[in-house]
């Protein structure tokens, strides 16, 4: 875990190519693993289950992130409503959500089922 004193030592104001890219990286990486913890952890804890939505595919994204945190520290239900390993397609975007299953009221169904499934 980067600490405070770590984190105090980067000029953020030199151009990004100037910066040691490794410790950005790593500060990066760690922020990202925070964010999902808690929003992970808060969102379960106040309704015993979760959705995830992204437009995005499913594999290797914010849904996989969230089942992982999850699955170590507060397993509950969790739908994740995102694309499925297909080739993207372009188009009008209300047309495309629809397509590909990411309206709100796939949302919702995801949102209900998950709600369903809490023990």
């Amino acid at each position: 875990m980067v600490d405070a004193a770590e984190l105090g030592k980067i000029d953020f104001t030199v151009p990004r190519e100037k910066a040691p890219a490794r410790l950005l990286k790593r500060v990066a990486n760690q922020m990202r693993r925070d964010i999902v913890t808690m929003l992970a952890e808060a969102g379960s804890g106040r309704t015993g289950a979760l959705v995830t939505a992204e437009e995005h595919l499913l594999r290797g994204g914010l849904g996989s992130a969230v089942a992982a945190v999850l699955g170590r520290r507060c397993p509950v239900p969790l739908e994740c409503v995102g694309i499925d390993d297909q080739f993207g397609q372009s188009g009008d975007p209300e047309e495309l959500f629809k397509f590909y299953a990411l309206s709100a009221s796939h949302v919702a169904l995801a949102a209900r089922r998950a709600m369903d499934r809490r023990g």
